[in-house]
């Protein structure tokens, strides 16, 4: 499932799971299950969401790699 597929299933859908791994070792493993109506936001709401969490310009740092991604609300 692509990126796209993806979001349009968590719209779709009215729960998701997020898991964030710390290593390699699934011991280390996190999973948060979040229930809920989800709305895709899409771009629009980026810009202000990276004012918040500056370390994303490091990882995101031109207007084009940004609009790979989608605000979820």
């Amino acid at each position: 499932m692509n990126t796209k597929e993806y979001l349009e299933y968590v719209v779709k859908e009215i729960h998701t799971v997020i898991v964030a791994t710390v290593d390699d070792d699934t011991m280390n493993s996190v999973a948060i299950s979040i229930r809920g109506k989800v709305r895709d936001l899409g771009f629009e709401k980026i810009p202000e969401l990276f004012e918040k969490n500056q370390y994303m310009y490091q990882i995101y740092p031109t207007e084009e790699s940004m609009k790979a991604l989608s605000a979820l609300w």
